[in-house]
C-alpha cells in the first residue's frame, strides 16, 4: 500500500487546478489513496469526484469543479515507532458522540474504509504512551451512512478508557479493511431470525436492522438486549421504531438483571430463555423448523444460552454442519 501525503490547494487558475484534479484522479485510479499518516500539518485533499472527464468540462473549456469533495486531511505528528505499525490505517475524526450513561458511548467516526457488510468490524487505535495500541470494534452504522461505535469502558481495558474519552475533533485511527464473518450471508435459509444481545453486543445488529437485506430474507425478527440495568439499554427508541415501522414482523424485548427492571423482563437472557418468560414476552416461540439465532455479547452468556437450547435441539451452526446458532462473542 503506497500513501501519499495531501495535497496542498492554494491559488490555482483553472488550467493549473484541472491538472492537479486530473493527476489526483490518475493517482487514485491507480489505486494509491491520497489519504493516510503524515507529520507534516494537515491540508485539504481531495477525496472523491463525480462524472467523467468530459462530463466535468464547462461550456468555456474549464473544468466545474462543483461535483468535487474536499476533504480534510485529520493528520498530526505521530511518532517513528507508531508510524512503522500502522499500515492499512485512515487517520480519522470523531464527529459526534453520543452519551448513554457514565462510560457507555457511540462515537461517530468520519474516516474512508472499504466497503462493508452488517455485522463486520474493524480495528480502532490510538498512540499512547509511544505504542500504538488497537483493538477491534464492531460497526453499527449501515453501509454507507458515517461509521458508528457502540462503546463500554472496560476500567483497565488498554484502549477503551481513552476511547470513551474523545470528544469532537479528536483523531482515531481506523483500520480500512473491515473483517468478520457474523454476516447475514453466513446464515442459513429460515424464516424467523433472533438477535440475541447483551451489552454493547446490540452494535452488529443494529447496522443489520437499518439495512435492507434482513427485511428482504426474514419473515419475523427479534431483538432481545440484556443489559445490568435500564440506563444501558441504549438505542431503545430507535428499536422501539422499527418495530412500529415493521408492525408483526419484529419484536423487541428488553431485560435488565441488575436493579429496578422498568417494563423490561428482569433477570438475565438465559434464565428467560430456560423459563419461556422471553418467548413469551417476545411473542414468538423458538423452533428448530423455522429459527435461526444470533448470539453476541458477554462469553458466558453465549456458553449458557447455547446449553440451554441444546436441550431443545437447536445446535451451533456449522457450514459443514448447518445448525440454529451463530455466535460472536463481544464483551
Amino acid at each position: 500500500m503506497v500513501t501519499t501525503r495531501p495535497l496542498t490547494l492554494r491559488s490555482y487558475t483553472s488550467s493549473a487546478m484541472e491538472n492537479v484534479f486530473w493527476q489526483a484522479v490518475h493517482v487514485m485510479g491507480n489505486g494509491i489513496r491520497t489519504s493516510g499518516y503524515t507529520d507534516q500539518p494537515a491540508a485539504p485533499q481531495i477525496w472523491a469526484f463525480r462524472g467523467a472527464r468530459g462530463a466535468a468540462s464547462s461550456a468555456g473549456g474549464g473544468t466545474n469543479f462543483q461535483g468535487l469533495c474536499f476533504r480534510p486531511a485529520y493528520t498530526r505528528s505521530v511518532s517513528a515507532t507508531v508510524r512503522g505499525v500502522m499500515n492499512g490505517f485512515e487517520q480519522g475524526r470523531v464527529a459526534a458522540r453520543r452519551d448513554w450513561a457514565p462510560g457507555l458511548i457511540t462515537l461517530t467516526v468520519d474516516a474512508a474504509i472499504e466497503p462493508f457488510n452488517p455485522g463486520q468490524f474493524v480495528n480502532l487505535g490510538l498512540e499512547l504512551g509511544g505504542q500504538f495500541v488497537r483493538r477491534s470494534y464492531s460497526i453499527a452504522s449501515a453501509p454507507g451512512a458515517p461509521l458508528e461505535f457502540y462503546l463500554k469502558e472496560v476500567p483497565a481495558g488498554a484502549l477503551t478508557p481513552q476511547l470513551t474519552r474523545l470528544e469532537p475533533g479528536a483523531s482515531v485511527w481506523v483500520e480500512r479493511k473491515p473483517q468478520g464473518f457474523f454476516t447475514l450471508a453466513y446464515v442459513p435459509p429460515c424464516r424467523e431470525l433472533w438477535l440475541v444481545a447483551t451489552g454493547t453486543g446490540l452494535g452488529p445488529f443494529l447496522a443489520m436492522l437499518r439495512s435492507a437485506e434482513i427485511w428482504q430474507r426474514f419473515e419475523r425478527v427479534s431483538v432481545v438486549h440484556g443489559a445490568r440495568s435500564v440506563a444501558h439499554l441504549s438505542y431503545a427508541e430507535e428499536l422501539a421504531a422499527l418495530g412500529a415501522k415493521h408492525t408483526g414482523r419484529l419484536s423487541y424485548t428488553q431485560l435488565v438483571s441488575a436493579g429496578s427492571p422498568g417494563s423490561a423482563l428482569p433477570g438475565r437472557v438465559t434464565t428467560a430463555f430456560a423459563d419461556g418468560s422471553l418467548e413469551a414476552r417476545a411473542g414468538l416461540t423458538l423452533d428448530p423448523e423455522r429459527s435461526h439465532l444470533l448470539l453476541c455479547g458477554n462469553p458466558d452468556m453465549i456458553l449458557e444460552v447455547t446449553a440451554v437450547l441444546a436441550l431443545r435441539g437447536l445446535r451451533k451452526h456449522r457450514i459443514r454442519t448447518p445448525g440454529h446458532i451463530t455466535s460472536e462473542k463481544y464483551w
